[in-house]
């Protein structure tokens, strides 16, 4: 029997995330330690090794440990395109809070499946900026999802609250 027969691997002694955490879509995750986890990861950050680069203009992004990769260029803020982008985000904050709480929590859930879907890129992405090693950049690349999410059951539980009243 090989490994691809068995599956994922799963704890025998550890329920999965989802038999716990029933309230919420739980964010995919990545099981570092899986064998063939660790093969998808490296078929999905493929496209992006070298010579990947992400954008086209502005500063030259290098990956440390060959300063001959160039990972990407990016477009930094000049003082102008921050006051802009901090306009943009006044001009929208008043929307958010008149939302339903409902929607609010649909567009969170949205951001994370947008995260999840794009994760291969920004693994290796976040490798080779940094230069660390992928198994790093997945653990970290996957708190956004998972926080995104816990913050939507956090609104439905708020929510949940302040319909019960307050109690004194």
């Amino acid at each position: 029997m090989t490994i691809e027969d068995q599956g994922p691997a799963a704890s025998p002694v550890f329920d999965r995330p989802s038999a716990i955490f029933d309230r919420r879509v739980n964010p995919k995750g990545w099981n570092i330690p899986d064998p063939l986890t660790v093969a998808a990861i490296e078929v999905g950050c493929g496209p992006f090794a070298t010579p990947f680069q992400w954008g086209e203009n502005g500063t030259t992004i290098l990956y440390p440990a060959n300063i001959g990769d160039i990972v990407s260029h990016v477009a930094l803020a000049t003082p102008e395109t921050a006051g802009a982008a901090v306009d943009r985000a006044v001009e929208a904050a008043p929307e958010w809070p008149d939302s339903a709480v409902t929607e609010r929590i649909q567009i969170i859930n949205r951001v994370a499946d947008l995260y999840e879907c794009v994760a291969y890129g920004f693994f290796a992405l976040a490798a080779r900026e940094t230069g660390k090693i992928v198994a790093d950049c997945v653990a970290k690349v996957r708190k956004a999802p998972y926080l995104l999410r816990l913050y939507a059951v956090h609104a439905a539980l708020a929510q949940a609250m302040q319909a019960a009243g307050t109690w004194q």
